[in-house]
């Protein structure tokens, strides 16, 4: 399953730098590095020790722990609305302004599903469901951004799709 995501993202990456804008294209890794950077706030380690937590069949609240993953996520929402302020007030960048913004609304939902999801697979030895389900998500969110970019040329709906793309997956399985 890793090796597919990995494969699939190499992929995306050669779309996207060879039919996009360079400008486009590092608008868009920016965008994914800030999100990156800031998933910090989502509690990352929440996973791992839910993970912990089912494999030895300990009493979990996943909508408990779901809420909690939220509230965090909030914290990295905020930085990117600063962020967001910062390009348009700096350097009158609305691209990226809208761009963040979009971000900061998804930002809570990117990881607090899909880090639930893993851990419930891999608590529950699960590694067939966990592999299929990572495939079809690279697959999708391969998808979705492709054809943001064949429709349009704005890093908004490339952005959008990413953000759509890694949410909707997850969430419907959760």
């Amino acid at each position: 399953g890793q090796i597919f995501e990995a494969v699939m993202a190499l992929l995306l990456t050669v779309i996207l730098s060879h039919y996009s804008s360079k400008e486009d294209f590092a608008t868009y890794d920016f965008i994914l590095v800030l999100i990156s950077l800031f998933s910090l706030t989502s509690l990352p380690g929440t996973t791992t020790s839910l993970a912990i937590s089912i494999g030895t069949q300990k009493k979990i609240n996943l909508n408990h722990i779901l809420i909690n993953t939220l509230k965090y996520s909030l914290l990295g929402s905020f930085l990117l609305i600063l962020c967001a302020f910062y390009y348009w007030l700096a350097d009158q960048n609305l691209e990226l302004f809208y761009t963040l913004l979009l971000s900061a609304i998804f930002f809570p939902f990117l990881f607090s599903f899909g880090g639930i999801n893993g851990a419930y697979f891999l608590g529950e030895k699960k590694f067939k469901q966990n592999t299929i389900f990572s495939i079809f998500n690279s697959l999708f969110l391969t998808t979705v951004v492709s054809t943001a970019l064949f429709l349009s040329d704005k890093v908004f709906y490339f952005i959008l799709a990413y953000l759509l793309g890694t949410f909707l997956p997850h969430f419907i399985m959760y």
